[in-house]
């Protein structure tokens, strides 16, 4: 019973976390949407003004970026930090390129022939694509890697190594659900003045489109991209530039394929992808078996005996 009890609070505060969070977007709304000269959608500027309060919360509450080096000065630890993320960047990239590849062999994303493109475009869309990698992997690492995981992993120590899975599990969940908080505004409320009834529609709709999707598959790749990404960020180094590194290069390799491809409504593998043409039963596929060899090769004998070896002093 202590161990439920336990559960549950780790389980639901970060619950009223997100609430409070999305509350407070929503009262801000009207105030943010005249500081913005109206030049944002409001549905978007009420989700990203959400991701943002979520993240300063979980930097000021979380001390995301301690780490297993923590005895080490602030140039050296920053030297490592970029040759983690530099290293697990191409990572990210290796892991997911094969399922891209797959879905233009098999004619589900062709090439877009149409954008006419200078080399000095194409330049342009790569970095661009490069930066909002960084900049969504840095936000949402820092948030569920960063805060989420270690505050699970904190509260649910006591139930040791239960524990610990039950924290990657919940906080792999929390990452795949919030990606479905896309709230929409009615045309009645889009055609009237921003105010905080507008805020609170949002409020509520985000919440109700998160519990109603109906892209399972979707939802499954995302817990297994969260789960793989809190296993590395747990089991293999506990550098939260490693996780942001892959996340940024996942994020870089959806972007520039949305850019430079089209999805083929008429191939027949269509099945494979959902309704943004790239996640879907593939790529849920693809992550189950990188987990599976990732557990695989953790049992390996040499691996053991090298983690059983003692340390050496230096």
């Amino acid at each position: 019973m202590p161990h439920i009890n336990l559960l549950l609070i780790a389980v639901f505060k970060p619950i009223l976390i997100l609430l409070t969070v999305a509350a407070t977007a929503a009262l801000a709304l009207p105030w943010l949407w005249i500081a913005t000269d109206n030049t944002i959608v409001v549905e978007k500027l009420f989700q990203k003004t959400a991701l943002l309060l979520l993240f300063f919360t979980a930097l000021i509450i979380g001390n995301p970026f301690s780490n297993t080096e923590s005895k080490l000065t602030t140039d050296q630890s920053g030297y490592l930090n970029i040759i983690a993320f530099s290293k697990s960047w191409l990572i990210g990239l290796l892991t997911l390129l094969p399922p891209i590849m797959l879905l233009l062999y098999l004619k589900v994303r062709v090439i877009d022939y149409s954008m006419n493109a200078s080399i000095i475009d194409i330049c342009n869309k790569t970095v661009i694509a490069l930066m909002i990698g960084v900049a969504v992997g840095i936000v949402e690492e820092v948030i569920f890697r960063g805060w989420l995981l270690n505050w699970l992993q904190k509260h649910l120590k006591p139930m040791k190594q239960f524990g610990c899975w039950m924290a990657i599990i919940f906080s792999s969940l929390y990452f795949a659900l919030l990606h479905f908080l896309k709230p929409d505004v009615s045309p009645v409320i889009a055609d009237n003045p921003v105010t905080i009834t507008t805020g609170l529609v949002l409020f509520i709709n985000g919440f109700e489109a998160m519990l109603k999707h109906t892209e399972f598959w979707t939802l499954f790749a995302l817990f297994l991209a969260g789960f793989l990404l809190a296993v590395v960020k747990v089991k293999i180094t506990n550098r939260l530039s490693a996780v942001i590194g892959i996340h940024a290069a996942w994020v870089f390799c959806i972007k520039t394929t949305k850019i430079f491809t089209d999805a083929n409504l008429h191939s027949n593998w269509h099945w494979l992808v959902s309704s943004d043409g790239i996640n879907g039963i593939l790529t849920t596929l693809w992550l189950a078996l990188i987990l599976l060899v990732m557990n695989v090769y953790s049992q390996a004998p040499a691996l053991k005996l090298r983690s059983k070896s003692p340390p050496t002093d230096t």
